[in-house]
């Protein structure tokens, strides 16, 4: 797996299991024990979205869906969400549940209920660290079909516009190819763990 961290964050120093392989990318030292376990792991299925300000580790697995994570190291706040789709054409409820409101299956519906999540802990735009990752092509591996726009590629181009129109700047991103990822997000730092895996069927996601 690999641990992407943001452009200004560094690792050197710190007494941990990891071993830098690029700038701001680190990977699990098999040598070194394994990392911290006593947090309380959380799994994001696709279309749901999570907003804390406590400790944790948020999983899921993606294909050609893509995973947003936001982080206010001031305030020590977190959100992740798990997209489907790019774009839905329904008005936005800010009062559903997380696990409730089935715009999180959008990408342009999704990203703005995060922001208004992280607000509502008293996030500022400014101090939002956002990564990207997932969105690979599933479909053309499987089928040869090259004649289509890929849902992974739609997806990624999705969460770059929003990023645009709202003003945020993204620290991070690892997306597309034809391989599915497994995302490690720990809420307290902002760090995420990333492992590719051959099969990207989401079902997976609990494993």
């Amino acid at each position: 797996g690999f641990l992407f961290t943001g452009h200004s964050e560094t690792l050197n120093g710190l007494s941990v299991p990891l071993k830098a392989v690029a700038h701001t990318v680190y990977q699990k030292d098999a040598s070194a024990a394994n990392l911290p376990q006593n947090l309380p792991i959380i799994t994001l299925k696709p279309a749901e979205l999570y907003v804390s300000d406590q400790p944790a580790i948020i999983r899921t697995v993606l294909g050609s869906c893509v995973a947003v994570t936001m982080f206010d190291r001031r305030l020590g706040v977190a959100a992740m969400c798990h997209a489907l789709l790019p774009q839905s054409n329904e008005a936005i409820d800010n009062n559903a549940t997380f696990q409730g409101n089935p715009l999180y299956k959008y990408v342009n519906s999704v990203i703005p209920l995060m922001l208004s999540r992280l607000q509502e802990f008293g996030s500022e735009i400014k101090d939002l660290e956002v990564k990207l990752f997932g969105g690979a092509d599933m479909l053309t591996i499987r089928t040869g079909n090259t004649n289509f726009q890929p849902d992974g590629r739609s997806n990624i181009d999705a969460v770059l516009q929003a990023i645009k129109s709202n003003r945020l700047e993204l620290a991070v991103s690892d997306v597309g190819g034809h391989t599915g990822r497994k995302i490690l997000f720990y809420t307290q730092t902002g760090a995420v763990l990333l492992k590719r895996i051959k099969s990207g069927m989401e079902s997976g996601w609990g494993a």
